[in-house]
């Protein structure tokens, strides 16, 4: 039960980051609301890579989380959001 639980946690935190990111994009008119990074049908598809099976339920000390992160990072990067992390990462 208390894994459910953090996998809902962790599938609901990364939903939230990245519903997040078009509103950093879209702040620092890096991209017009027309381009395809804005798609329904884009965003299901991030959601079922975090949420697949492929990354070990993320949980600490996994493989599959770094993979996630790297995979978040990379979106972010691709929205244009610079990196303000450790040595100009998305991390700490």
């Amino acid at each position: 039960m208390r894994r459910s639980i953090r996998r809902g946690v962790g599938v609901c935190l990364a939903i939230a980051c990245l519903l997040a990111v078009p509103a950093i994009g879209l702040a620092s008119d890096r991209h017009s609301a027309d381009e395809s990074l804005y798609s329904a049908e884009q965003y299901v598809g991030w959601i079922d890579y975090l949420a697949s099976d492929e990354l070990e339920g993320r949980g600490t000390g996994q493989e599959g989380i770094d993979r996630a992160g790297d995979f978040i990072a990379s979106v972010w990067e691709s929205f244009g959001v610079e990196p303000a992390g450790d040595e100009g990462s998305f991390f700490q």
